[in-house]
């Protein structure tokens, strides 16, 4: 039996989010406390284990794990690992790369604006290279818009017209020797958009329907999309897709997540399990694989 250990935590915004979907994802599969560790904290710790540990789950989101840092880390030490290699995770955490990389295969993109004084609609201020929504605003007022970067310049933002539209979320794994688009979510969130809060704060979850109800060709479009996405930026083991539908303009793709939320509230989970995946069989299959 294979010695599997989780790397969590990490310094960003979203290491409560990485700790949690790591617990769910220890409880699932029986791994010991002594083979849970928390990420930079304990890098020489694991560096005196690795001869212990057979292979690793990065379970950290945005900085850090979906950065390509921890993997990095894993490979210098000599410890094989789950999911994507440094570079794709470094390319897909970045939004402006990552739509540069899709718009030249025909998937739409919200229009970009570098410079605030050209904005004439509502647009959204996300962090460039982040995930869960943190650190997001809606605004049409450019003044707001100053205001909002002025007091987060130790963030790199990307701002962009806000497409109004349903949310829709689609989660890709690789399974038996095949890519897999799992069933399309709906997002409907409780304020204007699917900010942190929509997520993880009770009492103010995003109500998410899953399998969406939509037609049959939307359906097919979103997953194929989002299997696209995967493909063309060499994403492994795991990824989900972001995307807005505007009634008269079609598809958008917003992000793709290299490491997506495995809490109990998170979307993949919840995909896996209309399909009758199991979470313990997925891990299983995909350790088992990288060994």
């Amino acid at each position: 039996m294979s010695n599997i250990a989780i790397i969590t935590g990490g310094n960003g915004g979203e290491r409560d989010v990485s700790i949690s979907s790591s617990k769910n994802i220890q409880n699932i599969l029986n791994i010991s406390n002594d083979f849970v560790f928390d990420y930079p904290k304990d890098k020489e710790k694991v560096s005196k284990l690795k001869d212990e540990i057979d292979i690793i789950i990065p379970m950290i989101h945005g900085e850090g794990g979906e950065d390509g840092e921890v993997q990095d880390f894993l490979k210098s030490i000599g410890l094989r690992y789950i999911f994507s290699s440094p570079s794709v995770h470094k390319k897909a955490l970045s939004k402006r790369e990552t739509k540069k990389i899709v718009e030249k295969y025909d998937i739409k993109v919200p229009k970009e604006y570098t410079e605030i004084e050209n904005i004439d609609r509502l647009v959204f201020a996300k962090p460039l290279n982040g995930g869960s929504s943190v650190k997001i605003m809606m605004t049409s007022d450019i003044e707001e818009l100053r205001d909002f970067l002025g007091k987060n310049k130790d963030t790199d933002f990307l701002v962009e017209e806000a497409v109004v539209g349903r949310e829709f979320s689609v989660g890709v794994i690789d399974y038996n020797d095949e890519t897999i688009s799992l069933p399309v979510v709906e997002i409907k969130p409780k304020g204007g958009f699917f900010d942190y809060e929509s997520k993880y704060e009770e009492g103010r979850l995003a109500e998410e329907i899953c399998p969406a109800y939509i037609d049959f060709n939307l359906e097919d479009d979103l997953k194929e999309k989002a299997k696209l996405v995967h493909e063309i930026m060499g994403c492994k083991d795991i990824s989900r897709s972001d995307f807005i539908v505007n009634e008269e303009k079609g598809i958008y793709f917003l992000e793709v997540n290299t490491i997506p939320g495995m809490t109990d509230s998170s979307l993949v989970p919840n995909e896996l399990d209309k399909v009758g995946i199991s979470i313990k069989d997925l891990f299983d299959y995909w350790t088992s694989k990288s060994l």
